[in-house]
């Protein structure tokens, strides 16, 4: 593999240790707490996978990096019993006795119930977890920023080397958000393609990569997001902290396409719904003053005379008063 410039091999030697902050040393110490009591104060090499992947490392992304950091590593072994021999160990105690009756030599061999594993202290794993902080971390601010500009060969570059895409920041959005966000198309196909699982996330307020492309009004980016199976299964499931879905979003940002858009694919999934308050879409759009977005609701199916929470209308939010006279007859026609 080719030499990078953000960690890992020849950047990476045993001794020359970033150190790991004093939040994660504190996550550090629980993981290796509840995992390591089997094995006399230790975790097996074998467990070493789970642990960064509480860290938000995807370990799928660096097997090679990983496994020579660890080659690398002066280890302890120690002999491990493997309980999925247990089974193999009750059915054949039986035969086991029969046979070394009858044999008078006994040949010492390896247990076959023990298998040789490698294991890491909580200094050895420190010292892994923060080999690989630079990649996931440090650069993880670049993602976004990439993601933002739309630059995939860069971002692509980064996250084979190891770099994880789902990390989120402190709003809880992770570099697909940014990207949809800013209407990113062709980074946007690029990422579906290539990356799985992150289309449907939620930030801190509930939104996911399809709200920031109705809210930024970006229609080819909702267009392709739509075109997955995986977001159209959770159009109607996927809610706001507030309880709003994708059009009520994109009804309170005034984004007229993107409205239309939606009414003409999922009126009957989005249009009757109603947020925490059991404000509907048309609620919100009369609430807005926005008369091309009430009409194309009501065109769509929407009944104005559903209530809220509070036991209004539609109507009753408007303050336009022509508004409010012309909201009946089109509901009529």
């Amino acid at each position: 593999m080719m030499e990078v410039d953000i960690g890992f091999k020849a950047k990476s030697s045993y001794n020359d240790t970033p150190r790991v902050s004093k939040c994660d040393q504190l996550l550090l110490q629980k993981v290796f707490r509840n995992i390591s009591s089997s094995v006399g104060g230790t975790v097996m090499e074998e467990q070493v996978p789970e642990i960064l992947s509480d860290f938000g490392i995807c370990v799928e992304a660096i097997k090679e990096e990983l496994d020579s950091l660890l080659d690398s590593m002066p280890l302890k072994t120690t002999l491990i019993f493997d309980s999925e021999e247990k089974e193999f160990e009750e059915k054949e105690t039986e035969e086991k006795e029969i046979e070394e009756a009858e044999s008078e030599q006994e040949t010492v061999s390896e247990n076959p119930l023990k298998k040789e594993s490698r294991v890491l202290s909580y200094s050895d794993l420190s010292v892994l977890i923060s080999k690989l902080y630079r990649p996931f971390y440090i650069y993880s601010g670049e993602l976004t920023s990439l993601a933002e500009r739309g630059d995939t060969a860069r971002f692509m570059y980064l996250v084979n080397h190891g770099c994880n895409p789902k990390l989120v920041d402190g709003k809880g959005m992770n570099s697909f958000h940014y990207c949809c966000q800013n209407g990113q198309l062709e980074m946007c196909q690029s990422l579906l393609e290539k990356i799985e699982g992150f289309e449907n996330r939620q930030d801190s307020q509930g939104w996911t990569p399809l709200f920031y492309a109705a809210a930024g009004g970006h229609l080819q980016v909702m267009k392709e997001l739509c075109s997955r199976r995986s977001v159209i299964s959770m159009i109607q499931s996927t809610l706001t902290i507030t309880g709003r879905n994708v059009l009520h979003i994109a009804v309170l940002k005034s984004k007229i396409q993107i409205v239309k858009y939606l009414v003409s694919e999922f009126a009957s999934k989005l249009i009757p719904m109603g947020d925490k308050n059991g404000s509907t879409a048309l609620h919100l759009g009369a609430l807005t003053g926005n008369y091309d977005i009430v009409s194309i609701l009501i065109k769509g199916g929407a009944n104005p005379l559903q209530k809220d929470s509070c036991g209004n209308c539609a109507g009753d939010m408007l303050v336009d008063e022509e508004l409010r006279d012309f909201l009946f007859p089109i509901a009529k026609k």
